[in-house]
């Protein structure tokens, strides 16, 4: 998912493990830095786990990983 707003993943965080594929991993890109904190507790909390993490400048990419879909 790439460049959508922070409002927008967060919504969307609830549902997005149901579109996964098995072994399947989700790549949140173009975040802006200041939206980490928030945008990372808000998938964890929900069991995703950040497998990568990349900053360039102002901008971060995540690489997630659900339990239930390995």
């Amino acid at each position: 998912m790439p460049n959508v707003d922070r409002q927008t993943i967060l919504s969307f965080s609830e549902k997005l493990d149901l579109f996964l594929s098995p072994k399947g991993q989700l790549f949140l890109l173009g975040l802006l830095i200041e939206d980490c904190e928030e945008i990372s507790a808000k998938f964890e909390k929900r069991g995703w786990m950040i497998v990568k993490s990349r900053c360039r400048e102002e901008w971060l990419g995540l690489r997630l990983t659900h339990p239930s879909r390995q």
